[in-house]
């Protein structure tokens, strides 16, 4: 059992690297965020494989912390153009009104139909 696991884990690293390997080789300029990464998985998946680290406790070492979210400053609109549109938030829809549109809508091409009902008859 703990040999089939070891080869399971061996062949996942490896086909890992072989994929950042590809990646690599796409890099034309390198930059602060644009690096290659194989040759550092290289060096984490052999002291993973040679020391028997349990892949979870380097992630929890390796792990970088999410980006804060970025600030949103609303400004207040000016009404100074009569033109301009305004949403109305407040008058929000509820069951009823909803249940009236679309039984009023029913209605309608319900009413279709029979005209094309009448008209396929002549």
């Amino acid at each position: 059992m703990e040999e089939d696991i070891n080869n399971m884990l061996t062949s996942f690293i490896g086909q890992t690297y072989g994929e950042i390997l590809k990646l690599d080789k796409n890099i034309v300029g390198h930059s602060q965020h644009l690096k290659p990464k194989s040759s550092e998985f290289k060096a984490l998946a052999t002291n993973i494989l040679s020391n028997k680290i349990h892949p979870t406790d380097v992630y929890s070492q390796t792990r970088i912390p999410p980006p804060a979210p970025p600030q949103v400053h609303i400004q207040p609109t000016t009404t100074d153009n009569p033109g301009q549109l305004e949403f109305n938030f407040n008058n929000s829809a509820d069951n009823e009104k909803i249940y009236n549109i679309l039984r009023n809508i029913e209605n309608k091409l319900n009413d279709i139909d029979i005209r094309l009902q009448k008209i396929e008859q002549l």
